[in-house]
């Protein structure tokens, strides 16, 4: 396995310190379902026998006393490559979590460009909040006793990671033995824009230097693209989608780049969370059913829904539930093109 990934030469019985950087993780910050796959992967992993932690940002709305996080470095400063004039350094905290039914998990903590915050995403500089939680887990790492073997970043927001140990770090000891998969979840979304509407120049090739931190030239990067040329493998979130991206169609503007690394892309298909998501016992709805009590039991989560939202209570009415984003990724396009023989 280590050999097909790209890896470096582990023995079979090595257990593989792996890290996992996201933007998110459930049940700390879930925005989508990147949350869901950063909490239950690791853990999974874990009782595979392998140890893998999660690092993510300590926004202002995760509660320290719930989660009793623990201070383990404090004054990390992270380097902005700015001139003399302006701050060279950010300065960080990291907190960890440690719980039996949670992988152990750091938090990059700043007040400014995470505390202060409310939500995940969304703001005009997240630029500068990706790019310190990219270069703060690498400065983390090198001041740490735990040196992960693998880093995995996670879409567009941790793509600088390989960027900067390639580059960056190339010339450190213990940092540049790290291997980095990109994991991706969602190709449409590379960076602060869409680069399809992009002038040519501005078109970032992947070569040049990273900027510093304030520089306006750091939102105007493809992280997505630098993530695929630095790192050392790709893996998806199924076979299927590691093919579809090779083509012009699902490519996303990316897919020559993605077919010159053909050879480091891998589909692994995404699972699921029986435990969390099980008809049987899952605390979200008020019904339990099997599939033996199916047609006798689900309806009366249809009669609920209905009248929680003023509908009629009528079991034979076709009623469908659509928790998603209103974008034609999720199939509304679909929806809108059979609605009326539906209705």
């Amino acid at each position: 396995m280590s050999k097909l990934l790209n890896l470096p030469k582990i023995s079979a019985q090595k257990k593989l310190k792996i890290l996992f950087v996201s933007p998110e993780m459930a049940p700390f910050a879930k925005a989508g379902g990147l949350g869901d796959v950063i909490f239950s992967l690791p853990l999974a992993l874990r009782k595979l026998g392998q140890d893998a932690r999660v690092m993510i940002p300590r926004y202002g709305g995760i509660d320290t006393k719930k989660y009793k996080l623990k201070t383990i470095i404090k004054g990390l400063k992270v380097p902005t490559d700015q001139p003399s004039s302006t701050p060279q350094y950010l300065i960080c905290n990291v907190k960890q979590y440690n719980s039996k039914n949670v992988t152990p998990t750091y938090f990059l903590e700043n007040r400014e460009y995470y505390e202060k915050r409310a939500n995940v995403y969304g703001y005009s500089d997240d630029h500068i909040r990706w790019i310190l939680l990219c270069r703060g887990v690498i400065e983390f790492v090198k001041q740490y006793s735990w040196k992960p073997d693998i880093i995995v970043a996670s879409d567009w927001q941790t793509s600088l990671i390989p960027n900067y140990l390639k580059t960056t770090y190339e010339n450190d000891q213990t940092l540049s033995k790290i291997r980095v998969i990109l994991a991706i979840h969602n190709l449409k979304y590379q960076g602060m824009r869409d680069f399809k509407f992009s002038q040519e120049t501005q078109r970032d090739s992947g070569t040049e230097a990273i900027p510093d931190f304030f520089n306006p030239r750091l939102g105007e990067l493809n992280w997505l693209l630098r993530g695929i040329i630095y790192s050392d493998t790709i893996v998806t979130v199924s076979p299927t989608y590691a093919k579809e991206i090779l083509t012009p169609k699902y490519g996303e503007g990316l897919n020559t780049i993605l077919s010159e690394n053909q050879g480091k892309i891998y589909g692994i298909l995404n699972g699921i969370n029986p435990a969390k998501y099980d008809p049987a016992k899952n605390q979200n709805i008020p019904f339990h059913y099997t599939i033996n009590t199916l047609s006798k039991k689900k309806k009366n989560n249809k009669l609920f829904l209905q009248k929680k939202f003023g509908l009629p209570q009528d079991p034979n009415v076709f009623l469908i539930g659509f928790v998603s984003r209103l974008t034609e990724q999720k199939g509304l396009d679909l929806i809108e093109k059979i609605i009326k023989l539906i209705l």
